[in-house]
């Protein structure tokens, strides 16, 4: 699954430039996402994870072990920020926002992938990670939008809530569902 990397690549291509701080955040040291940046020149890659046991580089890229709530990265230091398949995992959302906000530059990106289905699905039961998953509805995305906006983000086009297709299956939980991928601008 890699498609919501690829749309992410997309976006930040053509809406940075190569001398753009990149963060990607919740992301493991396996992202192809900053491997592919850095691949069209990009060297101002950061990765964090609450997953690494240590700081270390690769070429231009940091990773770095932290939370996506609480970065410890300067005010105002980067262009975009992608998350992808991170907020579904029990994240404070209003906390990450906040965060996010806190360290994008005035008019950069937050672009965000997550489990989707347009309607409700029980996801509480079965464990993903030793965490619960959030698969989220329409009126999930909605609401996170709201509070998006409240803490000064605006959405950068419009978002299709239709899925026609269940291509995501996890067998191990017994769910089907897919992803849903859009962009924010720090206003």
């Amino acid at each position: 699954k890699n498609w919501d990397s690829a749309g992410t690549l997309d976006f930040i291509l053509r809406n940075t430039s190569r001398a753009s701080r990149i963060l990607s955040a919740g992301s493991s040291d396996a992202d192809p996402l900053v491997e592919w940046l850095y691949l069209y020149g990009y060297e101002n890659l950061d990765v964090i994870n609450l997953a690494f046991d240590r700081d270390f580089t690769r070429g231009p890229i940091s990773y770095r072990r932290g939370d996506v709530t609480d970065t410890g990265y300067p005010n105002d230091y980067f262009d975009a920020v992608s998350s992808i398949s991170v907020i579904e995992n029990e994240i404070d959302l209003e906390a990450f926002l906040r965060e996010n906000h806190r360290i994008l530059q005035q008019g950069g990106f937050l672009i965000l992938s997550t489990d989707y289905w347009p309607r409700d699905l029980d996801t509480y039961a079965p464990l993903a990670f030793d965490r619960h998953l959030k698969v989220f509805s329409e009126a999930d995305i909605e609401a996170l939008l709201d509070l998006a906006r409240a803490i000064g983000f605006a959405l950068t086009g419009p978002i299709d809530f239709e899925a026609q297709e269940r291509c995501l299956h996890w067998d191990e939980i017994g769910l089907e569902f897919t992803s849903i991928l859009f962009a924010l601008r720090k206003v």
